[in-house]
């Protein structure tokens, strides 16, 4: 059974190397989440089959205290799902051609964003933003300079 996962996760990271360089504006999903709200406050899930279409391998939480800029970079093979836990936030998404902004709000909605798509994190103050990601951690993933991604993307 391990060694069909890891083939299988192989074979995935591969097709999504292949695929990240034609990726375009409009293989972004957003969808709205269903959420239960009362007096006390909101409560919004999440399941694997439904808003987030590849297995979970990573989740983290950026938090700030002032109006903040963060991302800046692209992915090569990891797909992320942004959700907006207070406050509010901005995805500024670029394929090196156009450029496609989603304003999220609290709890409201998940946005999808697969590899090889530059995205750049405006966050208001006071607001928190939890990203889930198909692959664990790897620096090597991240395109952090401008001019590389053109050049992966085929278009300088």
């Amino acid at each position: 059974m391990m060694a069909t996962r890891t083939l299988n996760a192989t074979l995935g990271c591969y097709t999504k190397r292949v695929l990240a360089k034609n990726v375009k504006l409009s293989d972004i999903t957003g969808m709205k989440l269903k959420v239960f709200k009362k007096n006390s406050g909101k409560l919004a899930a999440l399941q694997h089959s439904k808003e987030i279409p590849w297995n979970i391998e990573r989740v983290f939480f950026i938090t700030t205290r002032n109006t903040e800029d963060r991302g800046d970079h692209a992915h090569v093979h990891g797909s992320q799902a942004f959700i907006c836990i207070m406050g509010s936030a901005r995805l500024v998404c670029k394929d090196g051609i156009e450029l496609r902004e989603f304003k999220i709000d609290p709890l409201d909605e998940v946005v999808v964003v697969p590899p090889g798509i530059w995205v750049n994190i405006n966050l208001s103050s006071d607001s928190g933003l939890a990203v889930i990601t198909d692959l664990p951690y790897d620096e090597n993933d991240y395109i952090t300079k401008w001019d590389d991604f053109l050049k992966f993307k085929g278009l300088s």
